[in-house]
């Protein structure tokens, strides 16, 4: 397994791709806006990453299915689509943006990813994206990650980011303030995100090695490991000890004999 560690910025032609798409996305509730343009504003950069390793993946995008799940505010969906991939953008409540995906003619599927069994065929898919959700999830994981081996074409790619709760903000959180995250906020305020946003907050985070490690068992191979993100410029101990920042990312695959 390869360990990265993210370069300072992504490449100005992903950032152009985001920086097009993000002001043609708005929810349909106006109570939605300034959580969208928060979000767009604290992850731009980092969607311009995803892209870039996507990119890295898959150079050639002609004829390249490719599956976001939990993929509102569809930023990541749209940009890929426009880079020629073609793209199924899987969310639980994906209504709440109708205009933008009609707009964008954005192949959507509506699906609890709690329900169980993915609503698609063996082998469907050449790349699974997974970014920032994983720990918003509150259902059987090991069930759940069967299922994308089972859609993923052999040799297929699941690329998957989340909080590194083995963090500079993590381990400050755990030792000084008796809480344990790395970016999310009041346990409450996550919770109620249910209610006020339409999606489950942060329920967990986790370290690098507990999801490679299961991500082995579930049957996937992991070929790379890589901390992303940067904390305020207040805090200088990610950038003397990059496996404290804040994200990380994993490229798994799905072996060619499964």
């Amino acid at each position: 397994m390869q360990v990265r560690f993210e370069k300072k910025k992504p490449s100005k032609a992903m950032l152009h791709i985001l920086e097009a798409v993000v002001p043609q996305i708005l929810p349909d509730d106006p109570s939605m806006h300034p959580w969208y343009s928060n979000y767009a504003q604290n992850h731009k950069t980092r969607l311009a990453f995803d892209l870039e390793a996507l990119n890295h993946q898959f150079p050639n995008p002609e004829g390249v299915k490719m599956l976001e799940l939990g993929a509102l505010p569809f930023i990541l969906s749209v940009g890929a689509q426009k880079m020629g991939y073609e793209v199924v953008a899987l969310d639980r409540n994906p209504d709440r943006f109708s205009r933008v995906l009609k707009e964008n003619q954005l192949q959507t599927v509506a699906f609890d990813l709690a329900l169980g069994t993915l609503p698609f065929e063996d082998a469907t898919f050449d790349v699974l994206v997974m970014n920032e959700v994983l720990e918003h999830l509150n259902l059987n994981l090991s069930k759940l990650f069967k299922e994308l081996l089972r859609v993923l074409r052999p040799e297929g790619v699941l690329m998957l980011s989340t909080p590194n709760l083995r963090s500079a903000m993590g381990f400050y959180n755990f030792m000084f303030r008796g809480i344990a995250y790395s970016c999310a906020k009041d346990l409450f305020e996550e919770y109620a995100k249910e209610e006020t946003l339409g999606h489950m907050g942060h329920v967990r985070e986790y370290t690098p090695r507990e999801v490679i490690g299961f991500l082995k068992k579930t049957g996937f191979e992991v070929s790379e490991l890589r901390y992303r993100g940067r904390f305020s410029s207040k805090i200088l101990v990610d950038r003397v000890f990059p496996k404290l920042k804040p994200y990380f990312s994993v490229t798994a695959h799905k072996p060619a004999s499964f």
